[in-house]
């Protein structure tokens, strides 16, 4: 890790391969200096990490908030843990409704009570996957559209090429390479959980373009992991990023208070409310 830049009460130094640690409280009000960083960090590096922290929802609220507009139904505002939701099962790497017009802009984890050490949560950058992709895959991707599924939950640990018509809630044409409606940058948007092939190609064929994408995506050098410890709170750009975690069935105690940004799935979706 690099050295300390500190802006007032804010110091914050660079993570690998992306991201970057504060070290601040979270609980306190921030100068107008150290709101400016904190937004210009979310967007430069993607992801933001802080230990020790004690944030009430409210508060935790209040924080996200300056980087977009909170989401508050429940699919913005909710505990996960092992008994909830989506359970201990496996999610493979995502972005959170990267099937929709409008994906998730943020998403924050707080770790309200976990067995410090036994979980993790990893992320790759899409953003430099698309910089890392060989001339000729990265211009046929910018010429592409996939089909992008809303997968059944049962189904969130497999592929969506790999799965079955029915375990697919609905389906969504979007580019293969979109841009960041923040930073202008271009990322790869496709992923394992929610992409079922590329459109307009013959299936073999797309089916190794997506091999070749998710190679790239998923290589080790594009991967940072969170090691969770009671009192983290990990934000991210579910854009640039995608995410993933292991299955959970075995870690204990897991609660993750989550806020994020953007805008409700089921206002996009209402037929969805009652499958998630």
């Amino acid at each position: 890790m690099g050295a300390w830049t500190r802006e007032d009460r804010l110091a914050w130094r660079p993570l690998e391969p992306f991201g970057a640690e504060l070290d601040c409280d979270l609980a306190r009000p921030m100068t107008d200096k150290e709101r400016s960083c904190f937004v210009d960090l979310f967007h430069t590096r993607s992801l933001l990490v802080l230990h020790g922290q004690r944030l009430s929802l409210n508060q935790q609220i209040e924080v996200v908030g300056q980087i977009g507009p909170v989401v508050r139904k429940r699919d913005g505002l909710s505990v996960l843990s092992a008994e909830k939701a989506y359970g201990a099962r496996e999610l493979i790497y995502h972005s959170d409704y990267a099937f929709a017009e409008h994906p998730l802009q943020a998403i924050s984890l707080h770790a309200l009570e976990v067995v410090d050490g036994a979980s993790s949560t990893r992320f790759v950058s899409s953003v430099a996957a698309h910089q890392a992709l060989p001339a000729e895959l990265r211009a046929r991707a910018e010429a592409l559209d996939a089909d992008f599924v809303a997968p059944a939950t049962e189904v969130q640990s497999l592929r969506a090429c790999d799965t079955r018509p029915e375990h697919q809630l609905l389906h969504e044409r979007r580019p293969v390479v979109q841009r960041h409606p923040a930073t202008g940058q271009p990322y790869v948007a496709v992923n394992e959980m929610q992409t079922a092939g590329i459109l307009d190609v013959e299936p073999a064929d797309g089916k190794a373009m997506l091999e070749a994408l998710f190679g790239v995506l998923y290589r080790p050098e594009n991967l940072y992991e969170h090691r969770w410890m009671t009192g983290d709170i990990v934000i991210w750009d579910n854009l640039a990023l995608q995410h993933a975690r292991g299955d959970l069935s075995s870690v204990g105690r897991r609660e993750l208070q989550r806020v994020c940004c953007g805008v409700s799935l089921y206002d996009m979706y209402p037929e969805l409310d009652a499958k998630y």
